[in-house]
């Protein structure tokens, strides 16, 4: 007989393969691999957008440019550095803003606002403010008139330059540089014909507006190195009425160039005459300082005295 102890070695030995098969009948579980191409569904897969194939700019001239464009606007970049050799051949490509604001003046129908800065002369719509048109200049615009036709303009250019432009055309109708001084201050005749203007030294010139010539300079006739502030026609034309530092006014016959009367101003006054201004008729001469004074034009007598409101009794 055999022993238990081997008897039951045997006995294990034969049924282990049954047990380990038995444990293996079942297949084991599956992991779920999720496909490659597979992606959430409240995920979106993004695309690539093709860029668009580069577009030419063209090159910028400044007769292209109706006004100063908008910052942003392309601009070429140069061909070559710029040198001592051909800084003579450099040109204006664009200009940004619209410059500083020195003059505005309106048509007398009230239809057109002009305003002029550092940059050239604008026209607008009074109605609308709409912009009309644009015209650059080679310098600021320190005066601007409207003729009465109300569609020409006289600018003043600069210190001594003056252009009349057709502002419902942009037509230059013409322009022309004094070359004879400084012009400090200008005045237009109620016909638009004649143009006085402020020259150095005391001068008043008096210009034809279509030709550009100096018809008549009243020099010799005020005081040396004096700086003319004021200059006023009289609605009818026939008078000139200017005033210089040192506060004296005169009132000038514009188709003879008599003096007519030497008025003495605002000459205890300190502060300077910068203003001149006839009434609608023409009898009252009125002139600014730190007060206003009321002239009857005829005889050249002191009518009244504004004394400004904080100067006291």
């Amino acid at each position: 007989m055999m022993n238990k102890e081997v008897f039951g070695v045997i006995i294990g030995t034969m049924l282990l393969p049954l047990i380990l098969t038995g444990c293996r009948s079942e297949p084991p579980p599956t992991a779920i691999v999720p496909s490659p191409s597979a992606a959430p569904s409240d995920t979106p897969v993004p695309t690539k957008t093709p860029s668009p194939n580069p577009t030419a700019i063209p090159a910028l001239t400044l007769g292209e440019i109706e006004g100063p464009v908008l910052v942003g606007t392309p601009v070429p970049m140069p061909n070559e550095p710029i040198t001592p050799e051909n800084v003579d051949r450099l040109q204006e490509l664009a200009v940004w803003g619209k410059g500083q604001v020195k003059q505005i003046a309106h048509s007398a129908d009230g239809k057109f606002l002009v305003v002029g800065s550092t940059s050239g002369i604008w026209l607008y719509d009074a109605k609308t403010l709409e912009m009309i048109r644009f015209r650059q200049t080679i310098d600021e615009v320190t005066n601007l008139i409207f003729l009465p036709d109300n569609e020409t303009v006289m600018a003043q250019v600069g210190s001594n330059t003056i252009i009349r432009w057709n502002a419902t055309t942009g037509e230059l109708l013409g322009s022309w540089n004094v070359g004879v001084g400084v012009l400090r201050n200008t005045a237009l005749a109620p016909d638009g014909m004649i143009l006085a203007s402020a020259l150095e030294d005391g001068q008043v010139g008096l210009w034809d507006i279509e030709s550009g010539r100096l018809l008549e300079t009243l020099e010799g006739r005020l005081e040396a190195k004096k700086l003319v502030t004021g200059l006023a026609f009289s609605p009818d034309g026939a008078l000139l009425a200017s005033t210089a530092t040192g506060n004296t006014i005169r009132l000038w016959e514009v188709k003879t160039t008599n003096l007519l009367y030497t008025l003495p101003g605002h000459s205890n006054s300190a502060s300077t005459v910068f203003k001149l201004l006839f009434s609608p008729d023409g009898a009252i001469l009125a002139s600014a300082s730190s007060d206003v004074r009321l002239w009857q034009v005829e005889t050249g007598t002191l009518l009244h005295t504004l004394v400004r409101h904080d100067s006291g009794p």
